[in-house]
């Protein structure tokens, strides 16, 4: 080999040196950002409105129909009101049995008219409350979604350092096989001028 393999062979392994060594310090840096990125993982957080709102729910299931109470108040207002004025104008007491029927029956329907409108507003209050419940539990299912996530990401970060110190293991198992092959082919090239 001449004088001029030996020095391309030099340059040879001082450049691969050097570009080992910047592998190794870019590598460093590689895995030092990996650490900081772990730190800064935000987390979910439950919306604090989903639990308002499912015991907001919970509480007016059941409470009764806004109004309700007047409206019951007014029918049997409206009843007494009614028989008074019936037994004020009536002439004779047959009269006031059939007025009376008649109000007594209105009275009876607007009172079955209320209950209907209280059913159906405790089935839509039993809604929401179903509503209220779906969310909580969507909330709480991506709190648990995101631990998932985070678990995954910290695995990635754990893996990606590893790749990292691998690479840079690597890197310098090569730089030593280079000197180690460098060494051989200088000492076996010179330590045995002329000998068989």
């Amino acid at each position: 080999m001449g004088a001029a393999g030996g020095i391309m062979q030099g340059v040879g392994a001082i450049l691969g040196t050097v570009g080992g060594i910047a592998a190794n310090i870019s590598g460093d840096q590689l895995r030092q950002n990996l650490l900081r990125l772990g730190g800064t993982d935000p987390q979910y957080q439950a919306n604090p409105l989903a639990g308002q709102r499912l015991s907001l729910a919970q509480t007016l299931l059941n409470a009764r129909m806004p109004g309700a109470q007047n409206m019951e108040r007014n029918i049997q207002s409206n009843q007494a009101t009614s028989m008074n004025n019936i037994q004020r104008g009536a002439t004779d007491g047959s009269q006031v049995l059939s007025m009376g029927a008649q109000s007594q029956g209105q009275t009876n329907q607007a009172n079955a008219n209320l209950g209907t409108q209280e059913q159906q507003d405790y089935y839509n209050r039993l809604g929401n409350l179903s509503s209220a419940q779906q969310g909580s539990i969507n909330e709480g299912d991506k709190v648990y979604m995101d631990q998932i996530r985070r678990w995954q990401d910290s695995v990635n970060l754990a893996m990606a350092r590893n790749n990292v110190r691998q690479q840079q293991g690597q890197t310098m198992t090569n730089m030593g096989s280079m000197w180690a092959g460098m060494g051989a082919s200088m000492g076996g090239g010179g330590g045995a001028p002329g000998g068989k």
